[in-house]
């Protein structure tokens, strides 16, 4: 009988662990959460849990709320995508003695150990707060991408991204972008376009190589908007027209623009650009180039519908005046009129100002090494 009876408590104790061997209970060996499929049922991640991401994880039709000091660890080439099929949000929400972690399983990683987070245009609501985002992204992309949705991205810190530390499509915007820090990016720590430019908010720092910042691409801008003084320059790309509305420019603010850049006011509807800076704030407006000259680009350019409530005051004006043409200047005005104090031109490869049927008032300003001269006239 008693042999009889350990025989089949071994057979007992044998049967147990065979069964435990086949379940798989959703962890690896240290007890994380692995995450190989896509998410299409509302789904927590609980506070304290580590969860793996391994592949390309989607979010749709679908809310996944990541609590406050979660650690999301994602293997080599992983991703994680919100929206691309259906409508889905991301309630990534941390607190300061909190924050939620997005990093790489790699034991010593690298920018791009893994792909990044992407936004897709049927994100609704998502939103990432006190949230660490450490070596994702990819060649052209991201650590974060947004497409054509807006988010509510704040108080959170993006560290060794190997390109951009968010990338934004023509599209996409913030609902609030503000008391964030990025560092150690390959390239501008974020990259927008021009219509969205004035989403940025405040309280962020862009911790980054000498010639980088904020890098905007062309297009047009709208309504009554403020673009903010940051602790680092826009690096502006190719042609920004704004219209219909007032744009107001904060003092201290540094435009940068590349070789095919310029800025134009008011060419289809009534529009009013307010540049007033002070004397110790200065509006700059100049060349991207690592080491410019005289016409490295093309100009600020007040067009017909441009309003007579244009100011500029305490503005520098450097570096522009690109082209051939006799009237080539820094800035032009086409039958319009505006106010012009305290402002500095600078080596523009044309005039300082050109006036096509224009006037303006002012005084005040000053113009060294104008090629073609200080105002001329049509």
């Amino acid at each position: 009988m008693k042999t009889k009876s350990l025989l089949f408590a071994l057979l007992v104790m044998l049967g147990s662990f065979t069964a435990c061997d086949l379940i798989d209970d959703g962890t690896d060996d240290g007890g994380s959460n692995i995450i190989n499929s896509d998410i299409t049922t509302n789904t927590t991640w609980e506070s304290g849990k580590t969860y793996v991401i391994s592949g390309s994880i989607g979010v749709d039709g679908a809310i996944l709320t990541i609590q406050p000091g979660v650690t999301v660890k994602f293997e080599t080439g992983a991703s994680l995508h919100i929206g691309y099929y259906n409508n889905a949000t991301l309630i990534a929400n941390g607190t300061s003695s909190k924050p939620i972690i997005f990093t790489s399983t790699a034991a010593n990683p690298t920018a791009g150990a893994w792909e990044g987070i992407t936004f897709w245009d049927n994100s609704l609501n998502s939103s990432m707060q006190y949230c660490k985002v450490q070596y994702a992204g990819k060649s052209n992309e991201g650590a974060v991408n947004v497409k054509t949705c807006a988010i509510t991205f704040q108080n959170n810190t993006i560290d060794y991204a190997k390109t951009y530390g968010i990338l934004v499509n023509s599209e996409g915007s913030f609902t609030s972008i503000t008391n964030n820090t990025f560092s150690n990016c390959g390239d501008h720590p974020l990259r927008m376009s021009a219509k969205y430019m004035h989403t940025i908010g405040t309280g962020n720092v862009f911790n980054c190589l000498a010639d980088k910042g904020v890098n905007i691409y062309a297009g047009d801008a709208t309504g009554n908007i403020t673009w903010r003084k940051l602790d680092k320059p826009y690096y502006i790309e190719g042609e920004i027209d704004f219209d219909n509305g007032t744009l107001t420019i904060e003092p201290g603010t540094i435009l940068k623009f590349d070789a095919n850049g310029s800025f134009h006011i008011g060419y289809y509807n009534n529009s009013t650009l307010i540049a007033n800076g002070n004397s110790s704030n200065y509006i700059e407006f100049t060349s991207s180039a690592s080491s410019p000259a005289a016409g490295a680009w093309d100009c600020v350019h007040l067009w017909d519908n441009n309003t007579s409530n244009t100011s500029f005051q305490y503005c520098k004006f450097k570096y522009a005046g690109k082209g051939s043409s006799s009237d080539r200047a820094a800035l032009k005005a086409s039958s319009t009129s505006f106010s012009l104090n305290n402002c500095e031109f600078s080596y523009s490869g044309g005039w300082g100002i050109y006036l096509f049927s224009s006037t303006y008032t002012g005084s005040g300003n000053t113009f060294t090494s104008c090629t073609l001269g200080d105002v001329g006239h049509n």
